[in-house]
């Protein structure tokens, strides 16, 4: 690399950085992302979110509908399932973060393809608060057209999706991709 190039590296890198510093040290909001095609047939930013009612670890029944009504918006988390290291380790860096989901007025909510028990046992691992739901039948993931990716000893299961719901029920964010949307990604794009 010549001198010349080295410097104009040099002023591209201190642009940047200011930028981010300008920015508060986040990045700019990230557009939806999609990195899977297999979600064709799911619902869109600007859709109505499906309306789903399913089981928390306890037994509980979770309307997504109801969630709306308490919260200004709901962040809708498939993940793999329980056993998952990743999985593991994204929703308990969204428990950690609760308190600014909460300040935003948004409620979590993650669920996987599994059983209450499996709901059970990825709360107890995470320490999550807030709603980790079952799946058991893959409705749910199907109607959001995240369903049907083949893993390894465990089946078929969800993509990895975040999906940001208003409280009038549009989706206005999604990031569905073999990759876990980043935290700070999720909160910037909180409306």
């Amino acid at each position: 690399m010549s001198h010349r190039q080295a410097l104009n590296l040099g002023m591209v890198a201190t642009l940047f950085v200011s930028f981010l510093v300008a920015c508060g040290g986040n990045a700019p909001t990230a557009e939806p992302t999609i990195t899977d095609k297999r979600t064709a047939s799911g619902p869109r930013v600007g859709d109505v979110a499906p309306d789903f009612t399913l089981p928390d670890k306890d037994g509980n029944m979770v309307r997504l509908a109801d969630e709306l009504k308490d919260h200004s918006s709901v962040v809708l988390v498939f993940y793999y399932e329980g056993a998952c290291d990743t999985c593991q380790e994204h929703l308990a860096g969204l428990e950690k973060d609760r308190a600014k989901f909460r300040a935003k007025g948004a409620q979590l909510i993650a669920l996987a393809v599994q059983s209450e028990e499996g709901a059970a046992y990825t709360a107890q691992v995470t320490k999550a608060q807030y709603p980790i739901l079952a799946d058991a039948q893959h409705t749910v993931a199907e109607q959001y057209g995240v369903f049907d990716l083949p893993i390894a000893d465990v089946g078929r299961s969800a993509l990895p999706s975040t999906f940001i719901i208003e409280q009038n029920g549009k989706i206005v964010w999604l990031y569905v991709s073999n990759a876990r949307a980043p935290v700070y990604t999720i909160l910037e794009n909180l409306p």
